[in-house]
Formats: C-alpha cells, sequence, structure tokens
C-alpha cells in the first residue's frame, strides 16, 4: 500500500512539473513551450529562443516614398510651368555602386506627398556596406535628373527588430520598406 500511495505521488508530482515547465518558459516570446523545450521561431535560437540569428540575406520587396521635399534649398523642383510637379523615382546604391534604378516613375506628384510605391526583389546581403536609396525628380528633356533627397541605412537596420514592413525616415524623406528574411 506504500508503494502504491508513493507512486501516485511520484506521477503526480512528475506531471505537475511537466506541465509547470512551460508556464514557466515563455520561450523568449521568440517560440512556443512543448513538454518543456522551446521551437523557436524561424531567425532565434538557444535553450529559450533567446539568441536571434542574423539572416544571411534581406530581401526588399516594396518601396514606398512615404514623404519627400517639395523645393530644394527654396527652389521649386519642377519649373513653374509644369504646375511644380514632382515626376518622381528611387535609386538604390550599395555604398559608391548603384545596385537598382526604379522602373516606375510617379508623375505629377502633389509636392511632399506620399504616392510613390515599387515591387522590387532586391536582395541585399552585405553587412558591411552603407546602403543609400536617392529619390529624383524626371525632367522631361534635361540632360540629368534633378536629385531630391537620400536616406542611408545599414542592413543591421533593417534586421534589427525583425519586422516584414519597417518605416525609416530623416528630416528630408520618409520611406517604408516591406521585408522577408533568408536564412
Amino acid at each position: 500500500m506504500k508503494n502504491l500511495i508513493a507512486s501516485i505521488l511520484l506521477i503526480g508530482a512528475f506531471s505537475i512539473s511537466c506541465s509547470d515547465q512551460c508556464q514557466k518558459n515563455d520561450c523568449s516570446y521568440h517560440g512556443y513551450c512543448l513538454d518543456g523545450t522551446c521551437t523557436c521561431d524561424e531567425g532565434y535560437t538557444g535553450e529559450s529562443c533567446h539568441i536571434s540569428i542574423r539572416p544571411e540575406s534581406v530581401k526588399l520587396d516594396e518601396v514606398s516614398i512615404l514623404s519627400f521635399p517639395s523645393t530644394n534649398n527654396g527652389e521649386s523642383l519642377d519649373p513653374i510651368g509644369t504646375g511644380g510637379k514632382s515626376d518622381v523615382y528611387f535609386k538604390l546604391y550599395q555604398g559608391e555602386r548603384m545596385v537598382y534604378q526604379g522602373e516606375k516613375i510617379e508623375q505629377d506628384l502633389d509636392l511632399g506627398q506620399q504616392k510613390c510605391q515599387e515591387k522590387t526583389s532586391l536582395v541585399l546581403s552585405d553587412y558591411d556596406t552603407e546602403y543609400t536609396l536617392k529619390l529624383y525628380d524626371k525632367d522631361e528633356g534635361a540632360i540629368v535628373d534633378e536629385y531630391m533627397c537620400s536616406l542611408s541605412f545599414r542592413l543591421e537596420d533593417l534586421i534589427k527588430w525583425k519586422k516584414e514592413k519597417l518605416q525609416m525616415e530623416n528630416a528630408q524623406i520618409a520611406i517604408s520598406m516591406q521585408l522577408s528574411f533568408v536564412y
């Protein structure tokens, strides 16, 4: 009888400790716990999913220009005869090398207003180089398109929060990027 009671108490203690294991383990909010063991979300590892893994690369799926300057040092970006509306596109540089030129030119944008959005398939993988997105105003008949503003970033900036949609801005420009991570 004593052995039976001891066995029941031991089984009860074991089942309580198994269920309690997950109550105390939140897997650092980067996974889920099953029988006391964490199964980590993509991009995390460790017993409690507390170690962030750096992606091999970041895929830039979409870029949206949310705001841009209405003037260039007080001068209109477009001549008055054209209504003062910009024809906007962007280029992406990796260091000094252009890696992408926007194909979509948003025409006649109201200055300072968002509406420039483009789907891309860019894969960024250089953690040592600064990337710069430069915004241009396409001027028909001009030899060179007018530079408007830029925003620079590093891949570390994009992966910091591991968000699939990230907004970045400086004093001149605000952009939103749709991202996916490759591990």
